[in-house]
């Protein structure tokens, strides 16, 4: 996602990435560092706006990406343990919008499978965690709705939804779902591509609590 924004580039400083704007798309690069406050403020000051701006004509469309991209870093600020790089891409045109995070914390596998049925596969887990209501963190008010949640979307609009973490993976394409292992990645690696023809929003979601719904918010302040 990120070759045409670096392809003439030297000397990437990754901590300074910029928005990007060319003749039919954009790419938006986010690092996600609970330790530096400008991670929060190019999320709210930059990047919304810019992405925002260029989708304009279609408020539905804004709608969707911004639900993405918001549930994709609601999970990386819950779940991310002792997560050291990370970061979030937006790329988008008029036709699609593609969202990828990748993260160096502890991954799914590691967080969520304590919390399951013992002797789960690495595949299996990463599935289940895409299941309503499961969370590793039953002790607190987090609800377990964010994979669900993307995949619903993905699942909705004929999107492609991708998964790594810890050595497996899974893949929903427009509905249909695989799950094996594959090379191993220390932490979570997410990618979504949405087709912008039939955006769903979260309100479009059936099975979705929408009282919960507006309960669900982004602290940019990290507190």
């Amino acid at each position: 996602m990120l070759n045409d924004y670096m392809r003439n580039k030297r000397n990437i400083d990754y901590d300074d990435l910029d928005y990007t704007f060319k003749e039919d798309f954009f790419v938006a690069p986010i690092v996600l560092d609970r330790g530096k406050d400008f991670s929060s403020y190019k999320l709210r000051d930059v990047l919304y706006p810019k992405v925002a701006s260029y989708y304009s004509y279609n408020h539905k469309i804004e709608t969707i990406i911004f639900d993405c991209i918001s549930e994709v870093i609601i999970n990386f600020w819950e779940h991310a343990v002792d997560d050291t790089q990370s970061i979030i891409v937006a790329y988008g045109n008029k036709n699609k919008v593609e969202i990828a995070c990748a993260d160096t914390g502890n991954g799914i596998y590691s967080t969520l499978s304590p919390v399951l049925k013992p002797g789960m596969k690495k595949e299996d887990v990463l599935l289940k965690a895409f299941s309503k209501g499961v969370t590793s963190k039953k002790e607190s008010n987090h609800m377990g709705y964010g994979l669900w949640i993307l995949n619903e979307m993905v699942s909705s609009s004929g999107g492609k939804l991708q998964l790594f973490s810890e050595g497996a993976f899974v893949y929903n394409k427009s509905g249909k779902i695989t799950k094996s292992i594959c090379s191993y990645w220390k932490g979570t690696i997410i990618y979504i591509s949405l087709p912008l023809n039939n955006p769903k929003t979260l309100i479009d979601l059936d099975g979705l609590n929408k009282e919960k719904l507006f309960k669900i918010k982004i602290n940019f302040n990290n507190e």
